[in-house]
Parts: C-alpha cells; sequence; structure tokens
C-alpha cells in the first residue's frame, strides 16, 4: 500500500491548497481526524444551503420546480457515484439509520430466519435487526478479536437460514476495509441479501454496487 505521504505528494501544491481552501476549518491550523463521525462542511455546501434558505426567506419562496429539479440531478449523480443499474434506484432518507431501518424492516420476515453481524458494527447498523428477534429472526454475531471481518469468517458462519448478511464497508472502530466483491459473491451464491452500510466508504473508494453484488447500500451525504 502506498503511504499517504507519498499520496499527498502527487498532488501538485497549487491543487492541494485550492482543496483545502474549500474547508476553512483548515486554516485553525489545526488538523482534523474525526471525519469518521462528523466532518466540517466545506464551502461550496454552505454556499448551496445558504442559496436555497435565502430563495426560500426572500425569493420564489416555492421552490418546489427547482428542488425537484436539484434532485434529479442528485438522483443522477449518486447513480454514476455507486455504479447503480438506473437513477431510480436511488432513494432519499433523513439519515443513514433511517435507510438501515428501512432495509431491516422492509423484509418479509419468518420465524427461524437468521442474519449475520460481527462485534465490530456501528449500533445503527445492529439495532433495527434486534428488534427483529421478536419476530422469530435469530441474530448471529461473529467475534472479530484482531479487528477483522473477512469473507472467510463469513462463508463459514452462514447457514440454510440466513436471510441477510449487514456489514460496514469500512468499520467505524478500526477502518477495517471489507473485500465487498468476495462477500457479495458469496451471498448472490446462496441467495443471501447482502446489506452494506457504506457511510465510511463512499467518496473514498470505489463502490460498485453492481459488481460487489450488493442488495442494499445505505450512506449519509456529509462524508
Amino acid at each position: 500500500m502506498q503511504p499517504l505521504h507519498e499520496k499527498l505528494e502527487s498532488i501538485p501544491d497549487n491543487i492541494l491548497q485550492k482543496i483545502r481552501s474549500l474547508f476553512p476549518y483548515t486554516a485553525k491550523g489545526v488538523v482534523y481526524f474525526n471525519h469518521a463521525a462528523t466532518s466540517p462542511l466545506s464551502t461550496r455546501v454552505v454556499d448551496a444551503m445558504t442559496r436555497h434558505l435565502e430563495e426560500r426567506s426572500f425569493g420564489k419562496l416555492d421552490t418546489y420546480t427547482i428542488d425537484m429539479q436539484q434532485v434529479a440531478e442528485t438522483r443522477n449523480a449518486l447513480h454514476q457515484l455507486i455504479h447503480a443499474e438506473s437513477p431510480e434506484r436511488i432513494a432519499f432518507t433523513g439519515n443513514t439509520s433511517d435507510a438501515l431501518n428501512i432495509v431491516a424492516s422492509g423484509l418479509d420476515w419468518e420465524s427461524g430466519d437468521r442474519v449475520l453481524l460481527n462485534d465490530l458494527e456501528f449500533p445503527a447498523n445492529v439495532y433495527p435487526y434486534l428488534h427483529l428477534r421478536r419476530l422469530g429472526v435469530e441474530i448471529e454475531t461473529i467475534k472479530c478479536p484482531t479487528g477483522a471481518m473477512t469473507s472467510e469468517m463469513i462463508y463459514e458462519a452462514l447457514k440454510p437460514q440466513t436471510r441477510v448478511v449487514a456489514l460496514s464497508a469500512v468499520q467505524f472502530l478500526t477502518g477495517y476495509r471489507a473485500d465487498l466483491a468476495t462477500i457479495g459473491e458469496i451471498c448472490r451464491h446462496r441467495g443471501i441479501i447482502f446489506a452494506v452500510d457504506g457511510i465510511q466508504a463512499i467518496g473514498a473508494i470505489d463502490i460498485d454496487v453492481q459488481k460487489m453484488k450488493i442488495d442494499a447500500l445505505s450512506a449519509g451525504s456529509q462524508k
């Protein structure tokens, strides 16, 4: 793996400074490492939000037509970003947790169905499935003492009753990056739904939901 400092050095200084200028937070002279939780807003985001609020406050007020055009453009951009089948496969929710809950509650569960989790997962990708125990759904949690969740570990834990494998593309505690393509292939071969929390990955690494055979991908936009 190429060291981070070498990657940064490969970016021309004028381009790097232009990127940093989008984030006024960097002018404080500190290095911000908490992007996995809360990210500073870029000037482009602030400008877009300000324009919308000013239009709603002092302009046309009824911005429905403009808003729907923006929604369509955003849906198309996201479709290209994650290589979805079409823009119509993109749905907007309040946040990542909402989307994960929709996936968990939107399936026709039967008593005895199983969900495969691991003990590294962010709580928002755990609790929606724990609530399904009232329906007779069984939750199996893989122990990951080394901080890794490998495709081999998932393969060995699967059972005929496994209905869903829920996994973060990148784990929030350790930064471990899952082999989504291999895991997706395993799930598709077994007829198992592969649900991925992509909040720590989308925009940082290439996510191809079709090649990786991801059935449901949830992520927030702030990162």
